[in-house]
């Protein structure tokens, strides 16, 4: 460092300021509170406010000063505090072990699981909405699943960073995941409920379409979304010459493998199988469906001793219930009316005519019985038919347009019945070789 790059340093190390700072220090120290003069000082010279020893931060006895006073409001943490003790259950499904576990992650959703299946790691969760969004009748349920690239050490690159889009193996697997959970939630269930699942880690040792089952199965059976009973899926294979099926069989197994089945259901009944075999009779593939099955059935009973001991109180409560009796007063109030209407071929008049049978019976029973009020998407700021736009009121009404699709020689079709003349003349360079651009838009030939 040069003398004269060294004499501000010593300047500041000299300055009053840090003298001040000093003492504005010390009178902290003693509890003091800084004046006016002494924050103004502060400000200069940050070199020397930066040097002054830093204040100590010993308790309140050691320093001499008298502890604070307890306020009423140093009572107990408000909030209950949440178990984050981990609570595993271990599946034996052939010659793997699947590990369940719960209480750790994911504390704010309705369920959490993380699946662990050699070192495959899947994360699931289950969530439901808060407002009632169907009429009992359909489970509003959605599936997720998605295969994080990180799982394998690979990272996008690109224009589309990260995990890119939904892949179609990855919808598929969704839908093996959909199909046999979905009957074993009740229909009186009129929550948005979705069901998330990650691979977090792959080992490339199992597929993990039918660990997606169990542990969808899993996080559903212990979170307070009603279920009917827990299901399980396993794969099935069939090594070439041999006399037994392979329950869960590596990726290595399966390429020779004369059966490639998924198969899950519940304790009691397959729900779901899907597949192809390689010519095996008949005798095969019922003893390969049954030994598949003996695997699921333990692994659901597990799952539902597991999920009696450590899942929420289910909201049973909050279930779209029809009360007993109102099947036969409807049937007794607009039977054959009802009866009649759905008789209409016509889809616009059917529905008009089933609409008014609707109303019919619940003016009629509506001193017997109470009405639910209209949900968000089947009434409540729906749009009626006398709200409807004019021109959508008369497609409803009148049927589909009798406009043509297609126009004329030189027209343009479907563009709500505007007749537009053909170009007939281009401004491009390449088809006008020669011509300087703008001479056809100055003689508007493709005006007149």
């Amino acid at each position: 460092m040069s003398a004269a790059a060294a004499a501000p340093c010593r300047l500041a190390r000299a300055s009053p300021a840090r003298e001040a700072n000093a003492a504005t220090a010390a009178r902290r120290l003693r509890g003091a509170r800084a004046s006016p003069a002494d924050l103004m000082l502060r400000g200069s010279g940050a070199r020397a406010w930066s040097r002054v020893p830093a204040v100590s931060r010993a308790p309140a006895r050691r320093r001499g000063l008298a502890p604070r006073a307890a306020t009423a409001s140093d009572g107990p943490f408000p909030y209950p505090v949440k178990d984050r003790t981990a609570k595993t259950l271990t599946l034996t499904i052939g010659d793997s072990e699947v590990t369940i576990e719960t209480g750790r992650i994911g504390l704010q959703a309705n369920g959490a699981v993380v699946v662990t299946e050699g070192e495959t790691v899947m994360y699931a969760t289950i969530c439901a909405g808060r407002e009632v969004t169907a009429d009992g009748g359909f489970v509003p349920l959605t599936v997720n699943y998605q295969e994080r690239f990180s799982a394998v050490g690979k990272t996008a690159g690109g224009y589309r960073k990260r995990d890119g889009g939904l892949r179609e193996n990855e919808t598929l697997v969704g839908r093996l995941v959909d199909r046999p959970l979905r009957p074993m939630i009740p229909k009186g269930w009129a929550y948005d409920t979705q069901i998330m699942e990650w691979v977090l880690s792959y080992d490339g040792v199992r597929s993990t379409d039918a660990l997606a089952i169990t542990a969808a199965s899993a996080v559903a059976a212990i979170s307070d979304v009603p279920l009917k009973k827990p299901i399980a899926g396993v794969r099935v294979g069939w090594a070439p010459g041999g006399s037994e099926p392979l329950i869960n069989p590596t990726v290595e197994q399966m390429r020779d493998s004369r059966l490639d089945l998924v198969l899950a259901g519940t304790e009691d009944a397959v729900m779901m199988i899907e597949g192809f075999g390689d010519f095996l009779t008949v005798d095969e593939m019922l003893y390969a469906i049954e030994k598949g099955h003996e695997a699921v059935a333990k692994a659901c009973k597990d799952i539902k001793a597991w999920a009696e001991e450590v899942g929420r109180e289910k909201k049973t409560d909050k279930m779209l219930v029809a009360p007993e009796g109102v099947d036969a007063a409807v049937a007794e109030a607009v039977g054959p009316d009802l009866a009649t209407a759905m008789a209409i071929g016509p889809k616009q008049m059917r529905g008009a005519a089933v609409e008014k049978v609707r109303n019919v019976a619940m003016d009629a029973l509506k001193d017997q019985f109470q009405v639910r009020p209209a949900t968000r998407r089947e009434g409540a700021g729906a749009r009626h038919p006398e709200t409807i736009p004019s021109r959508r009121k008369r497609a409803l009404t009148e049927g589909p347009s009798s406009r043509p699709t297609r126009g004329a020689e030189g027209e343009r079709p479907n563009c709500r019945g505007r007749r537009t003349k053909p170009t007939v003349a281009s401004n491009a360079r390449s088809a006008h070789p020669g011509v300087a651009p703008g001479y056809f838009r100055r003689r508007r030939f493709a005006r007149d």
